[in-house]
């Protein structure tokens, strides 16, 4: 399968093209010294691009995991805005 423009991808096709790339897991972490964020596979660098500069839902989270059932197409995914401590 070609990759297209991740960004424009259908849901479906996004899975499949993880599974064509044997990605079952993958992150996006927040690089608060380098202002950047960082995807786990270069793969997926267009998302991370996107992410950092996207200045309306983002907001320097510290990360995005996210892994592919493997029971079913369904993307689980956690994500994580500050790990301060503190109270939540």
């Amino acid at each position: 399968m070609e990759i297209q423009s991740l960004l424009k991808n259908s849901t479906k096709d996004f899975i499949q093209m993880l599974k064509d790339e044997n990605i079952t897991r993958f992150y996006f972490v927040y690089d608060p010294n380098n202002k950047k964020v960082k995807a786990s596979h270069p793969q997926l660098d267009e998302i991370a691009q996107f992410l950092e500069n996207d200045k309306r839902d983002f907001e320097e989270h510290e990360g995005l995991f996210v892994q592919l059932s493997s029971k079913f197409d369904t993307l689980l995914g956690a994500f994580v805005h500050r790990t301060n401590r503190g109270q939540a």
